[in-house]
């Protein structure tokens, strides 16, 4: 069976915007000269609701390690819920491929969602925070406040989590009054984004040469 609770993505700003902010945070961060590094970026992808955008890098290669339960795992793109897709769909392989429980276009399977920041998601479902001990990457935060997923942004249904614990979660303090540690996660004017300790690599373009980066770089400001 799927574990019940999991999940976490930063707003991903589109296209342009999106390579210049991923650009600015990697020279902050120390990582490359800005004109050397490219992370790959791509338009076409679904965002969410503006009231309740996605968060991560989009178009990132390279893969990142998920968790499905306490002796299973599995591989999922870099880019994994930066954006809406049902991210689940032939890629969890204990419950969403051929002749699993739902199954491949089933159930939760095949619905989108992605990760999303709970301070800045203002529809009527709010966001759902992933338990600090469970989740497809247990050690993984966004800017310091846990990983949180939205269905709802991306117009899919959370078949996968019972109502009564999806609520409990829902409950939890953002604790988005807190300051934000700037020397961690950016100054307020230019958050970095990514989330902090997504387990796996990514590829950067340095010099014209693909070079294997942690899967969380960009997240923290960190050389």
């Amino acid at each position: 069976l799927k574990q019940q609770f999991s999940r976490t993505r930063p707003t991903p700003i589109e296209a342009e915007p999106l390579a210049l902010m991923a650009s600015k945070i990697l020279a902050l961060t120390g990582l490359a000269p800005v004109a050397a590094i490219v992370l790959h970026t791509n338009t076409g992808y679904n965002f969410g609701s503006s009231k309740c955008p996605c968060v991560g890098f989009s178009g990132l290669e390279g893969s990142t390690t998920v968790r499905l339960n306490a002796t299973v795992s599995a591989e999922y793109p870099a880019n994994f819920a930066a954006y809406c897709e049902a991210w689940d769909n032939g890629r969890n392989n204990v419950s969403c491929q051929e002749g699993q429980s739902p199954g491949k276009d089933q159930g939760w399977c095949a619905e989108a969602w992605c990760y999303v920041d709970p301070c800045n998601c203002e529809l009527d479902e709010p966001a759902t925070k992933v338990p600090e001990d469970g989740g497809y990457m247990p050690h993984a935060s966004y800017q310091g406040r846990g990983m949180w997923y939205s269905y709802k942004t991306c117009g899919g249904k959370d078949y996968w989590m019972t109502p009564e614990k999806k609520k409990e979660l829902q409950a939890v303090p953002k604790n988005c009054s807190k300051k934000v540690d700037e020397k961690t996660w950016g100054s307020e004017k230019c958050r970095c984004i990514g989330y902090d300790g997504a387990p796996g690599r990514t590829n950067v373009s340095i010099g014209g040469a693909e070079v294997p980066y942690p899967a969380e770089a960009g997240a923290s400001c960190e050389a």
